[in-house]
């Protein structure tokens, strides 16, 4: 059974994370209402052999139904962890949302340099948005595997005990 992600991003969001669009489109800038763009694996999970492209699904059964208007190349979307890609559907922003994340893009430099120009945008805006959890990705995929790089050394350290005492016994 393939678990369905679904989440809601802007129409750049695959092209700054250099996802490729792999048929169709994506919605344009202003977005579009009761249209979709899925993975492959959704894709293949539901329609195996064929092109998704103006098939409908939905989210749940409370859900509204929606037209694929794209697919786009599986991603790690829900982590590095993740063994097996899940089944993705994304749609056009609502702006009416009580939250979002804001993924920035730099070239080169120290990207949080940027952060006051970004408040500023922000503030501008809406000053009320609070702006929280802000780090790069390179501090967010650390964090990911830290519990990992930790055990891992800690079975090193056992491991050496262990070749230690079969030298000694």
């Amino acid at each position: 059974q393939n678990m369905m992600i679904g989440a809601s991003v802007d129409h750049d969001y695959f092209k700054l994370l250099g996802v490729r669009l792999l048929e169709g489109r994506l919605w344009g800038e202003a977005g579009e209402k009761e249209v979709v763009v899925i993975n492959r694996a959704l894709a293949e999970a539901f329609w195996p052999g064929q092109s998704a492209l103006g098939k409908r699904l939905r989210g749940n059964e409370h859900a509204p139904w929606n037209t694929v208007i794209g697919v786009i190349d599986d991603f790690a979307a829900s982590g590095l962890r993740s063994s097996k890609v899940s089944g993705q559907m994304y749609h056009a922003p609502d702006w009416d949302w009580p939250g979002f994340n804001l993924l920035v893009r730099t070239r080169g430099g120290d990207p949080l340099a940027l952060l006051p120009q970004i408040k500023q945008t922000l503030n501008s805006l809406d000053a009320e948005l609070p702006l929280r959890d802000v780090t790069t990705l390179q501090a967010r995929l650390r964090e990911t595997i830290a519990r990992d790089r930790f055990n891992m050394a800690l079975l090193s350290v056992f491991a050496g005990l262990a070749f230690g005492l079969s030298l000694v016994g």
